[in-house]
C-alpha cells in the first residue's frame, strides 16, 4: 500500500507532466510560468524525489522547446516570410520537433502513471 508521501508525489510528477504539455499544445508561457513556479517549490521539499525528477525534466524540456520554437521563428524572421524555404524549415519543425516534444510528454506522464 502506498504512502500518502508516494501518492503526493505521484500527484505531483502528473501535475508536471500535465503543465509541459500545457505548455506545448494549450497555453504556451502562462503554463510555463506555473510549471517554474512549481518546480521552485518542490525543490524545497528533498522528500518529492519522483517528483523532482519529473518537475526537472518537464523544465529542461521546455526550455528545449523554447529554444527550438525560438529558433524557427529566427529563421522563418530572418528567411523572410514570403520564402519557401522558411515556411519548409517552419514545416519541419512542427511535424518532427513539436511532435516529438509532445511524445516525450506523452512518455512522461506515462511513468508519471506507473509512478516512476
Amino acid at each position: 500500500m502506498e504512502s500518502i508521501e508516494q501518492q503526493q508525489d505521484q500527484k505531483l510528477a502528473l501535475i508536471a507532466e500535465s503543465l509541459y504539455l500545457i505548455n506545448l499544445l494549450l497555453l504556451p508561457g502562462l503554463a510555463y510560468i506555473v510549471l517554474f513556479i512549481f518546480y521552485r517549490k518542490t525543490l524545497k521539499n528533498p522528500a518529492h524525489t519522483i517528483a523532482i525528477s519529473h518537475f526537472s525534466a518537464a523544465f529542461k524540456r521546455s526550455n528545449w522547446a523554447g529554444v527550438f520554437i525560438f529558433a524557427t521563428i529566427l529563421m522563418v524572421w530572418l528567411g523572410g516570410v514570403d520564402s519557401a524555404t522558411a515556411w519548409v524549415i517552419a514545416i519541419i519543425y512542427f511535424t518532427v520537433v513539436h511532435s516529438t516534444f509532445i511524445l516525450l510528454g506523452v512518455l512522461g506522464i506515462s511513468q508519471a502513471f506507473s509512478g516512476k
